[in-house]
This record gives C-alpha cells, sequence and structure tokens, in this order.
C-alpha cells in the first residue's frame, strides 16, 4: 500500500489540498515503546511539530503506533477517525504521559475508497462521535498535555464547522452502537453475497441467473460489501467485543423468522415484519449515519442513443452526484430501466422532481 499512500500526498500536494506531505512507516505495535530518532523539520515527523491539531487516520492495527509516533513529536491536540473506540482510547491511556487525545469517529463514508473518490461534502449532516478519555483512577499518573475541556469545546466547533454533527459519548456506549448499526450490516452484507457465490458454485446455470437476478435489489441490499475487504478484517476484529454479541442476537433473529416460516405461523411472521417496518420507518431523514448514506433512483428510459448522457447532464447541471449508474435492459420491453446510487435522500428526492420536470415520469 506504500505507493498507493505516497501518490495519494503527491496528488493532494499537486491540487493544493495539503501544503506539505511525507510519508513513514508504522510498524503494527511500537518496539519498547520506542517513537524512533528525532525528526529533522522537513521530514514526516518534523512536519508535526507546529500543528494545532493532528488527525491519526490509519487502520486499526497501526493506530497505537500512530499515537506513539505522534505525540511524541507534537504538542498539538491528536484525535482519530476509526470506527471502533475502545482499543483506541485504551492504546492512548498507556502512552506516558498520556497526550491530548480526544476521540473520534466522522459516521460517513462509502463502499468505495482512495484519494480520487475523495468527497468536499462527505460530513453534511453526519454524526461525528466524539471520545473524550477517562479520567485515570491512578490521579498521580504522568500526564503533561491531559486533554482540557477546551479541547473538546474547540473540536466540537471544527466538527460543526465541516458540516457535521459532534456527538459526546463514552467509548464503550459508542462501540455498542456501531456494532449493530455499522459493522453488522457489513457483515451480513457479505454473507448474502457470500450465499449467493455459493449457489452460484454448485450450479454455474443457477450462478448465471442469480446474477442477472442480483442486478436490482439486491445490488443495492450489499452495495456495502464491496469495500476494502483489508481494512474491514482490522475493524472487525478491533470491534469483536461488541460484535460478537451481536452477531448472536441476529442470529437469534433470524431463527425466529426461520421457525416462524417452517410452522406457516403468519401471525408471529407479520408481527416480526410489522416491528422491522416500524423500526425503519422510524429513521430520521436528512441525517448521515453510521453507513454511508446513499439512495437509489430507477427511472425507465427508451432505449436510444444519449438518454444517459442527457440524464447525467440534467443531474450534472443541479449539483448533483451521481455515485454509481446502471442500465438494467433485461425486461422484454423496448424500454431499460436506468439505476442510480445518489449521495443522499435530499438529493434523490430533487434528482426525482429535475427527471419529472424533464419528462420522466416512470420513476420508483
Amino acid at each position: 500500500h506504500a505507493a498507493g499512500i505516497r501518490g495519494a500526498v503527491d496528488q493532494a500536494l499537486v491540487d493544493g489540498t495539503a501544503d506539505a506531505g511525507g510519508v513513514v512507516r508504522l510498524d503494527p505495535v511500537p518496539p519498547n515503546g520506542s517513537t524512533g530518532s528525532p525528526d529533522g523539520p522537513d521530514t514526516p515527523g518534523g512536519l508535526l511539530a507546529d500543528l494545532d491539531l493532528v488527525f491519526l487516520c490509519v487502520p486499526p492495527d497501526r493506530m497505537e503506533s500512530a499515537l506513539a509516533f505522534a505525540s511524541a513529536r507534537t504538542r498539538a491536540l491528536l484525535t482519530d477517525v476509526a470506527s471502533v473506540k475502545g482499543p483506541v482510547m485504551a492504546a492512548a491511556a498507556r502512552l506516558a504521559p498520556r497526550p491530548r487525545f480526544i476521540g473520534g469517529h466522522p459516521m460517513a463514508g462509502s463502499e468505495r475508497h482512495g484519494y480520487s473518490v475523495s468527497s468536499a461534502t462527505l460530513l453534511e449532516n453526519a454524526v461525528y462521535v466524539l471520545t473524550p478519555p477517562e479520567e485515570p483512577a491512578d490521579s498521580s499518573s504522568p500526564s503533561e498535555e491531559p486533554s482540557a475541556p477546551s479541547d473538546l469545546a474547540a473540536l466540537e466547533d471544527l466538527v460543526r464547522t465541516l458540516g457535521a454533527l459532534p456527538v459526546v459519548m463514552p467509548a464503550d456506549r459508542h462501540d455498542r452502537a456501531v456494532a449493530a448499526v455499522s459493522h453488522l450490516p457489513h457483515l451480513a452484507a457479505s454473507a448474502l453475497c457470500l450465499l449467493a457465490s455459493d449457489a452460484g458454485e454448485d450450479n454455474p446455470d443457477e450462478g448465471g441467473i442469480l446474477r442477472l437476478l442480483a442486478a436490482g435489489g439486491f445490488r443495492d441490499l450489499t452495495r456495502i460489501a464491496s469495500s476494502d475487504p483489508a481494512l474491514w478484517t482490522g475493524i472487525a476484529l478491533a470491534s469483536a467485543p461488541a460484535l460478537v454479541p451481536i452477531l448472536r442476537r441476529f442470529r437469534d433473529r433470524v431463527e425466529s423468522l426461520e421457525t416462524a416460516l417452517a410452522a406457516g405461523d403468519a401471525d408471529t411472521l407479520r408481527a416480526l415484519l410489522d416491528r422491522g417496518r416500524a423500526f425503519r420507518e422510524s429513521l430520521p431523514l436528512g441525517a448521515r449515519g453510521a453507513m454511508g448514506a446513499a439512495a437509489t433512483l430507477r427511472v425507465q428510459i427508451p432505449d436510444r442513443p444519449g438518454e444517459l448522457g442527457r440524464i447525467a447532464t440534467l443531474l450534472g447541471e443541479a449539483g448533483i452526484n451521481i455515485k454509481d449508474m446502471g442500465n438494467r435492459n433485461s425486461r422484454l420491453q423496448e424500454n431499460g430501466c436506468l439505476a442510480m446510487l445518489l449521495p443522499d435522500d435530499r438529493q434523490a428526492v430533487r434528482a426525482r422532481e429535475i427527471l419529472q420536470e424533464a419528462g420522466y415520469d416512470d420513476l420508483d
């Protein structure tokens, strides 16, 4: 991954996103607490010295090293963006002296990854969790730069400036909630894809049919299974203390559905589905949660040249970003179905209005 990281730094320097940059290697665990030799002013480590705030944006298995590396080189406030907070807060507490550190989790993202798919609006209306450190039981624990209330207030202000919604909570509460609404859905989406893949391997003809039929709702439902497997392996392992109990409860829910179906128990099945529907309908619109916010809009279009370009132009001129699109022309009639993945419900509603004004009536 080193070449990709260097490429991202180079691109950021070229387009002006970054003023300076460099690349260092972080071992999974700092050897005996070592943070390496002193850095010159023009080295990547030296660049940290005069900063006010440092974001640690590394995979979970590199976070402890990143904390040790940064805290030895700057008195700046440190924060991170990891989706599991307990292990990160514990790693920060192990450092002596304790750094000025506040955990962070911007709950927005995408199944796509890499600098080329960066978005300036990624954090708009997103929940941004902040987890301040707990005071150590031993008040005599060495701490030259403890995180202060003023640090939390400053970080909350910055989060609001980015367009996100700061929410302060303990790390353990965050980890339990995110295991249920983010990490479990990723594993469930992967399990659904594995199930469909297994059926195709057992019977190649059936696999072809599955792929054809899965091009609709199944593809939308399992979108997050396209996320970076290496990154999500680390996230899932770090989340295991909270994720394993949630997985067991999920298995119990699946067994409840299975039992009702096997018994032909319509009343129980209907009650379970109704509870699921009620919770889904209670979710707020406009806010963005742990999973990347996205909405799918489908429109029936004539099968003729120029239609895709016309729709893309109409939405592009309105500032609506199409994250993904595909023409599903598997029906018997001549028209095709264009499915577009848009950033959120708000943009999907606006896109529907624009396309209806342009004469596209068959939308869902």
